[in-house]
This record gives structure tokens, sequence and C-alpha cells, in this order.
């Protein structure tokens, strides 16, 4: 599922022969699955770009089963992580300096992208009935780039 038709014509390319997948254009906010309807959610690098993670955060709870897992990630707001990843960074210092100002985030994305830290995601997920069970980072070990929950639903 995504949001975007043209990811969902490169998957569908890059999907064909792997068997029978149903891809479906729709927004994370307001699914369009009924209750219950999966064991599980993956969600990669989509948490970043919500405008309302708590209400995506719902759609997911009343979409899985009771017990169900979700798989959520998230980019790490301690911009200190871009240190290790000098591409990222460019070769320009005043685009070093906007990053480290907006928490990671690559200038020009600041008002459509967002980072939490990790007590922050935790808890985002906690609110909104999520028990986490467990979690790894991603990235330097000082300052890992993403973390990653693996969390089930709690009624």
């Amino acid at each position: 599922m995504d949001i975007s038709m043209r990811m969902l014509r490169m998957a569908r390319e890059r999907g064909k022969g792997l068997g029978n997948m149903r891809f479906v254009n729709a927004d994370a906010h307001d699914l369009p699955f009924e209750d219950g309807a999966f064991d599980s959610v993956v969600a990669l690098d989509l948490l970043c770009h919500l405008g309302n993670p708590s209400r995506a955060l719902r759609e997911f709870h009343r979409v899985m089963r009771e017990g169900g897992l979700l798989v959520l990630d998230n980019t790490n707001s301690v911009p200190l992580w871009a240190l290790f990843y000098p591409r990222y960074l460019g070769k320009n210092p005043l685009t070093w300096i906007r990053i480290m100002r907006h928490r990671g985030i690559y200038p020009g994305w600041e008002r459509i992208v967002r980072h939490y830290r990790k007590g922050a995601f935790f808890s985002l997920l906690r609110q909104n009935g999520f028990e986490i069970t467990r979690s790894v980072d991603y990235g330097p070990r000082v300052c890992p780039k993403w973390h990653m929950a693996v969390s089930r639903k709690v009624v």
C-alpha cells in the first residue's frame, strides 16, 4: 500500500512473478481495510512523513487482529548520526549546520518530515495501543540513525 501511484507502479513492476500480491493506493491516516483484517502491519520509512502519526497508528491498531504485530521504524531526531554519513551531509558547511539545527532533516524537508527521539517514538506507540516487544537501533552505536520497534497490539 502506498499513497503514491508512482511508487505502486514501481512495486508492481518489481513484484512481477513473486506471487499473488494486491497493490492498494491509500493514505495511512484512513486505511480502506476492515477491522482486524491483518495479523501484522509493516510500515518502514513512513512515520517521519505522516502529518498525524497518532491517527495512522490508531488506524494500524484498528486493522490488526488482537495480539497482532506492528513493525515500525523512526529516524532519530538527535542529529549526531549525520556526522557518520558524509554523503548525506554533503560538502557545504552551511548544509551541515542546517541539518544539525533541524534534528537531522535535510534542508528543504523541514516542514514535511519529522524525526523523533527514541523515547518519544516509544511513547507514541504506547499511547496508541501498542506494547513494544523488541527494539533495534541501526547506525552508529554512539548515536543510531534509526530506531525500529516490533510492537504488539494491546486492547
